[in-house]
């Protein structure tokens, strides 16, 4: 029986090619199917040199068509890292032919950056390649160490790159990213807070929701500087066509009108998972005063019908932040009835029901019959107090005992050292002889740990 490199494991593909040369004249393009990068901002030297991997395509461009995976991420805090003066002028002509032939605009300032040994235009470059990718993770240049970063937009050549994709006309040599189907920028691993984060505002990185192939984005968008934005109506022939069926805006600072723009494009919609960051703009006149429940309820009309899970937190991050935090939180999501499709949901009570409107009944009254798994999040701002929240957990079998019959699983996601271990056990208790199955979540800073012992 014949090898076959679809049954191999990178690792394993890596072995033979070093062990068998003709195993390495058979497999080696294999072994660029899955390329995972990381820069180090603490210990640079300790980077592997990812422009390697351009002279590899400029020398032998099928590279590139053997790539299926591709994920960069970086650790620590830092400016955009550039590596100097690694391409000799051959290479740098070469270049130059493969920008053009991508039909790139700019291409001066792409290859002055290149010059420089710009990290994220040596990136943005490969990417540019990658016409059978299924999978792009782009967990890089989103950090600074500043911490007023996220007031500035930065633009970048990766979304440049996108946009090229999504809005050039027909009938251009370029990469469409016609495979891609998932595409995380940034993934769910990567970790803020939000004020060391670069902003990413909506005309950068919409077009990226909405690549030919697109099933699945996972994307950091803030709210433009200004309303007055035509990226809707630029995007709007593409989009009408998108096949986004997960979109999750992780870090994200947009407003609910934005949002319910967005929502108008994605009708087939499956899973929804929102985490707002609000901030002191939040509260000026142009932006609704943060988490306005009602706009996202009427935004939600538009994918009722397919939305199966729906996952939504909301932080506030200003370190001059001087209002009272119940200012963010003036109007709930409110009832979920008409949503028969939705299976999963997770949210604090704040959000969903408003602060001085927690109770066991209207909690129950506000889920759909539909509904399978549960999440309650504790709001993290003390708007909702530990022992209304509790009460309402502590009481809710009884209500949902009845009126949720597939429900099966509740899970609560909280500060264990505000609740206290005695409370815990109470609520563990209460839910030991019911039907569903409990857990307990305690909840760190910007990450959700382990099952509470």
């Amino acid at each position: 029986m014949p090898l076959k490199s679809s049954y191999l494991h990178s690792s394993d593909i890596l072995e033979l090619c070093a062990t068998s040369k003709s195993c390495h004249a058979k497999f080696e393009l294999e072994l660029y199917r899955d390329i995972r990068w990381t820069y180090f901002h603490s210990q640079k030297a300790t980077s592997k040199p990812i422009h390697q991997l351009l002279s590899n395509i400029l020398r032998r461009p099928q590279i590139s068509g053997s790539v299926q995976n591709f994920a960069v991420n970086e650790t620590g805090f830092g400016p955009k890292p550039r590596v100097g003066n690694v391409f000799s002028s051959a290479e740098l002509t070469l270049l130059r032919s493969l920008l053009d032939d991508a039909s790139i605009l700019d291409i001066d300032g792409w290859m002055d950056e290149l010059r420089e040994g710009s990290l994220e235009t040596i990136i943005a470059t490969i990417l540019s390649q990658l016409r059978e990718v299924r999978s792009l993770t782009l967990d890089l240049f989103l950090r600074n160490d500043d911490d007023c970063a996220y007031l500035i937009d930065e633009k970048s050549r990766i979304s440049q790159l996108f946009e090229h994709s999504v809005l050039a006309p027909e009938g251009l040599p370029i990469n469409r990213f016609l495979h891609l189907k998932d595409l995380s920028w940034p993934s769910e691993a990567f970790p803020g807070p939000h004020c060391f984060l670069r902003r990413s505002e909506l005309p950068t990185v919409m077009p990226a929701m909405f690549l030919p192939a697109t099933e699945s984005a996972a994307l950091k968008v803030d709210q433009p500087g200004t309303t007055q934005h035509d990226i809707f109506d630029r995007i709007q022939e593409v989009a009408q066509s998108s096949r986004l069926e997960v979109l999750k805006l992780r870090h994200s600072s947009i407003n609910d009108r934005t949002l319910a723009r967005i929502l108008a494009f994605t009708p087939a919609l499956k899973i929804l998972d929102i985490e707002f960051d609000r901030d002191m703009s939040c509260l000026d006149d142009t932006a609704a005063p943060g988490f306005h429940g009602t706009s996202l309820q009427a935004s939600l009309a538009t994918c009722v019908s397919s939305l199966e899970s729906l996952r939504i937190l909301c932080h506030i991050n200003d370190p001059l932040l001087e209002v009272p935090w119940y200012s963010f939180f003036t109007c709930p999501l409110g009832s979920l009835d008409g949503f028969g499709h939705l299976v999963t949901l997770e949210i604090s009570l704040t959000l969903l029901l408003g602060s001085d409107q927690i109770s066991s009944e209207r909690l129950a009254e506000a889920l759909p019959q539909s509904l399978m798994h549960l999440g309650i999040r504790e709001d993290g701002y003390g708007v909702a107090s530990v022992d209304t929240t509790n009460e309402a957990i502590r009481d809710f079998p009884a209500q949902a005992d009845p009126m949720m019959p597939f429900l099966k699983t509740v899970s609560v996601f909280l500060d264990p050292e505000r609740w206290g271990r005695e409370r815990i056990t109470k609520m563990r208790d209460i839910y030991a002889p019911t039907r569903f199955d409990f857990t307990v979540h305690h909840i760190q800073w910007e990450a959700d740990g382990g099952e509470f012992d």
